[in-house]
């Protein structure tokens, strides 16, 4: 329909505003101010400036239409600097699946330990679970 193709191009335009919003002097400086706080991070900057593309753009600040950005953004990952450099891939760990033996610290005794070792304080009866997660950015 033209109306979707009309509204695509607009996303498109938005796509490019944040990407060009990013990597301004000004949204760079609130990226580190607010990982130096305890209480916010940049993803929350990161959020506020795509509500503010919305608004330029003539849209409601709305959940909804941040999706519709944030998609449109998948789906033009060239035009999208935070797409095209992404890292992050599917694992292909699964529920039931051992856990790889990573390196950790253990900040209570203060020494080096690894996953498996840490499983297996308390022993099986401990019952412990483990969530593995991770993030670089």
């Amino acid at each position: 329909a033209r109306g979707g193709e009309d509204e695509e191009t607009r996303l498109v335009e938005m796509v490019k505003r944040e990407a060009a919003m990013r990597v301004s002097e000004e949204t760079q400086e609130m990226y580190g101010l607010a990982e130096e706080r305890g209480d916010t991070d940049w993803m929350e900057v990161t959020e506020g400036l795509q509500r503010r593309v919305l608004e330029e753009f003539g849209y409601e600040p709305t959940d909804a239409n941040l999706t519709k950005l944030r998609n449109a953004a998948q789906r033009h990952g060239h035009l999208a600097p935070q797409v095209r450099h992404n890292r992050a891939r599917r694992g292909v760990l699964a529920a039931g699946c051992m856990a790889p033996d990573v390196r950790l610290y253990d900040a209570i005794a203060g020494q080096d330990a690894t996953l498996h070792s840490a499983l297996s304080w308390g022993g099986e009866e401990a019952g412990l679970t483990c969530v593995v997660a991770g993030s670089w950015s």
